[in-house]
């Protein structure tokens, strides 16, 4: 999708563009593309973290870093900056194009592969440096984790898991067909029921097809939430299904992973993906009109 050139920083702090971040691990490299916390202590586990749209990785590498356990690495990257159609052409970090927000509406079928593509090659890449496929998860916000969802799903390995919030799957209507994972993949999606940007329709459907094409998913929802996060979604997000290893062997993805992102803004970590797709779809509670 693009190369990667990378700086190494052996301190506490990252200087990016006009955006700062506190590193809680003893290095960390900005690359061109995505930021990369290295784990503190032996590299054991991976967690490959999406963006929404018009965000950029380190809007929630500081996230990632505060709660990361210290043997996990943290890839946060950021997408191309590209016109947005549904945004009336303006030009944002996008993982791909959004075309419509109508049920049967069109999708940038071609976009959401190659953005795919892009996110198996940070996999291989994991793999290529030792770590398990097993022991790579991958999540991600709104259309980040729409894209961190639909990559799991065509990857051939079994990752150990995938935290999707608020969000949706892309080219839905290719599945179960085009499901390249094995069937014990664990998923936790999580949605707010009054989200005026992905509406809570859209999640609900979502969980009912990968209830027909996985073994391990589950679906959490959230009375009166937006388009954004709560205390009780990012513990939720930690709380391991009662089957599932997160972290195969020695690794849970435990209850405790995600505590400390109750002192981080909630708008922080919505970033700017709620004010770019709000001016879009304002309908509070929508249950007709979606991206899927």
């Amino acid at each position: 999708m693009m190369d990667c050139h990378v700086t190494h920083f052996d301190c506490s702090q990252i200087h990016c563009c006009s955006c700062s971040c506190q590193l809680l691990s003893k290095s960390c490299y900005v690359l061109w593309c995505f930021l990369v916390i290295d784990a503190a202590t032996t590299h054991t586990a991976t967690l490959i973290f999406l963006h929404g749209l018009g965000d950029t990785g380190q809007g929630w590498s500081r996230a990632m870093a505060a709660i990361r356990p210290s043997c996990v690495k943290v890839v946060c990257p950021t997408a191309e900056t590209m016109p947005v159609t549904l945004n009336a052409g303006y030009r944002m970090p996008s993982w791909f194009d959004l075309k419509s927000l109508d049920i049967g509406g069109p999708e940038d079928e071609e976009g959401i592969k190659s953005a795919c593509n892009y996110v198996h090659s940070m996999i291989e890449d994991e793999i290529e440096r030792g770590v398990p496929a097993n022991r790579i998860i991958v999540g991600g916000f709104s259309q980040g984790g729409a894209l961190a969802l639909y990559s799991a799903l065509k990857f051939p390995q079994r990752l150990a898991g995938v935290v999707a919030l608020s969000c949706w799957l892309p080219l839905h209507k290719s599945f179960p067909a085009e499901v390249s994972c094995p069937t014990d993949l664990p998923v936790l999606l999580c949605h707010g029921d009054c989200d005026p940007v992905v509406p809570y329709k859209l999640g609900q459907m979502t969980a009912s097809l990968l209830k027909t094409i996985l073994k391990d998913s589950d679906f959490k929802s959230y009375r009166g939430l937006m388009h954004t996060s709560s205390d009780e979604e990012l513990r939720d997000c930690t709380v391991p299904l009662e089957y599932t290893y997160i972290y195969t062997h020695t690794l849970y993805f435990r209850r405790t992973l995600f505590s400390s992102l109750s002192l981080y803004s909630v708008y922080n970590l919505a970033g700017p993906d709620y004010n770019n797709l709000l001016s879009i779809n304002t309908r509070r509670c929508s249950t007709k009109g979606s991206i899927l």
